[in-house]
């Protein structure tokens, strides 16, 4: 039973940081209707970001986050306008480009740190919760409570705010919603930069817990 309750607790974790680095890239998908093969590599950004916040300035890699984030945001704004809007009548040229986007951000990492292994260890990167048998990582455990409440957040947003109903007006039908007055190609912008900054801040919370490779 404790194997199994252990079995458990690793694979909800896990789940968690799956979850995390996953709520970026549904939300590109969801409203520009694309699958941004290049979400992954933002998250290495983030987390190559957060390594040299944390060994340049030594802001606590959570903290890191808002330098990280609004980074971020600013890159994936700078796709969508740059990248993938000239393209957006051509979807399966958009998957190309991301595709293209994957291979230039590892490229440039790895040109920059020459392909070393690197690492963000602080004082509670190895700090381990115990519950009975049942040990817990504490880095894991806070990648889980970060999915969840944003998670919780991002559906308050998408429902309460001006913003967050024009990119569900948009999901649902862009063409209507253009009629109604919503700016689409700015919803566009708005949405992809909040999914790169969604995979900035998910790079900085598992940044302790991996090492980093150009290729993660």
């Amino acid at each position: 039973m404790d194997q199994l309750l252990t079995v458990l607790v690793v694979g909800l974790l896990l789940g968690g940081i799956y979850g995390l680095i996953s709520i970026g890239l549904n939300l590109i998908f969801g409203v520009i209707r694309i699958v941004n093969f290049a979400q992954g590599e933002l998250v290495m950004l983030g987390m190559y970001g957060t390594y040299f916040v944390y060994n340049g300035i030594g802001l606590d890699p959570y903290l890191a986050i808002f330098i990280v984030a609004p980074a971020l945001f600013v890159i994936g704004i700078a796709i969508q306008r740059f990248v993938m809007q000239p393209l957006q009548t051509e979807p399966m040229m958009q998957i190309f480009a991301s595709f293209g986007l994957l291979i230039l951000f590892q490229n440039i990492v790895l040109a920059g740190t020459r392909g070393e292994a690197l690492s963000v260890r602080t004082s509670y990167s190895g700090t381990v919760l115990e519950a009975g048998d049942i040990k817990i990582g504490l880095s894991r455990l806070l990648v889980f409570v970060a999915a969840s409440l944003i998670t919780v957040f991002m559906g308050i947003y998408l429902k309460r705010t001006m913003v967050g109903k024009s990119i569900r007006a948009v999901i649902q039908d862009r063409q209507s919603a253009r009629l109604m007055g919503i700016n689409v190609e700015r919803t566009y912008i708005v949405t992809f930069g909040v999914g790169a900054a969604l995979a900035g801040l998910a790079g900085a919370m598992l940044a302790p817990i991996y090492t980093l490779t150009p290729s993660i």
